[in-house]
């Protein structure tokens, strides 16, 4: 059986206290979001068989997107759900560098930690860069013949991150694991329980959030809140109980810059989470109650509401998560209006 984790909290490191709100740090945010993105894609065009991937170039990107992560994940967790739409494939490789981190953050990882979780994020699909592009973005069910060779793709990361470059041991083994289940059922070795570590375990739940929120041709698109359902699913069969509880709390219920429907009819977006109700977020409201949208949005504080009335002075609450273009909002126009 595998035990939950209790780490030991570093104070003086990561904390887990957001010094400032989301948009007061949106623009340090993107600078290390875009730095590690245009990294990615020369990770992408060097990893291409016949080339050699010099990991030296990653180390700074990961010491920046470290310390952003640790001022205000919230605010690099914005930034790539705004991104979602006009993203490139490897962007999946740095929002599960940002989830993974976030959630070690959360756990009280120190520095040293923070930046081995960044670097299995970013780095544990390289091996798929040297399979077919077709394969990866075939609509459907996959073959069996077709769902093995996708599986090669772990034993390919590692072979190509191991053949010219000193990787710490945690990093190597959070990308080998990172597809590993707790009932066996995983690859490539398939191992189960507590033969899976605490990098591989995290990685494993911070790859399928991502996954199932990101636009794919082989499934739909899921919103955060039905994606965190799923991952409850699955819980102590597939993946970490223990962990879902604390992911679910590090990027909170409906994640910041997810959609959502509040019980007075209108469309918003999660602004920055309430750490005292994690069900009472601030709010940007989008849409009047008929769901047209609003040339002036508007901020609501739903544990607050001081701002707000309605007639019969209830509460507004949320009503359900929204998968993205709901209502056809595109979300990313009002994180442009933010920079």
């Amino acid at each position: 059986m595998v035990k939950q984790i209790s780490p030991k909290k570093f104070p003086n490191e990561a904390g887990n206290t957001d010094k400032q709100p989301p948009f007061e740090e949106i623009t340090n945010a993107q600078l290390a979001a875009d730095q590690v993105q245009d990294l990615l894609c020369i990770i992408a065009t060097d990893a291409r068989p016949g080339t050699e991937l010099d990991l030296q170039i990653v180390m700074p990107e990961v010491l920046l997107l470290t310390e952003n992560i640790i001022t205000n994940p919230s605010a690099l967790t914005w930034l790539m759900r705004m991104q979602t739409k006009n993203a490139v494939a490897c962007t999946h490789g740095l929002k599960v560098a940002i989830y993974m981190m976030t959630l070690g953050r959360h756990l009280g990882f120190a520095r040293q930690q923070l930046k081995e979780l960044g670097l299995i994020g970013l780095l544990l699909d390289v091996g798929k860069l040297s399979l077919p592009d077709e394969l990866l973005k075939k609509p459907g069910k996959l073959s069996k013949k077709e769902r093995a060779l996708i599986q090669t793709h772990v034993s390919l990361s590692l072979s190509t991150l191991q053949a010219e470059n000193q990787l710490p041991p945690n990093v190597l083994l959070g990308i080998s694991e990172h597809h590993e289940r707790l009932n066996g059922s995983g690859y490539p070795q398939g191992i189960s329980g507590a033969q899976i570590s605490i990098y591989g375990r995290m990685a494993a739940i911070a790859d399928s959030f991502s996954a199932m929120t990101s636009l794919r041709s082989y499934a739909p698109t899921r919103s955060a809140f039905d994606a965190m359902k799923e991952l409850f699913n699955v819980a102590d069969t597939q993946l970490h109980g223990p962990l879902i509880e604390e992911f679910v709390q590090a990027i909170g219920i409906f994640p910041v810059g997810s959609l959502a429907e509040l019980t007075s009819g209108e469309v918003a977006i999660v602004l920055k989470h309430n750490k005292l109700k994690r069900l009472e977020p601030d709010m940007l409201v989008l849409t009047d109650r008929e769901k047209t949208i609003l040339s002036h949005p508007w901020t609501l504080n739903l544990m607050e509401q001081s701002n707000f009335s309605v007639n019969d002075n209830a509460r507004i609450r949320i009503l359900r998560d929204l998968s993205d273009g709901a209502y056809g909002i595109d979300s990313h126009l009002y994180y442009q209006a933010t920079r």
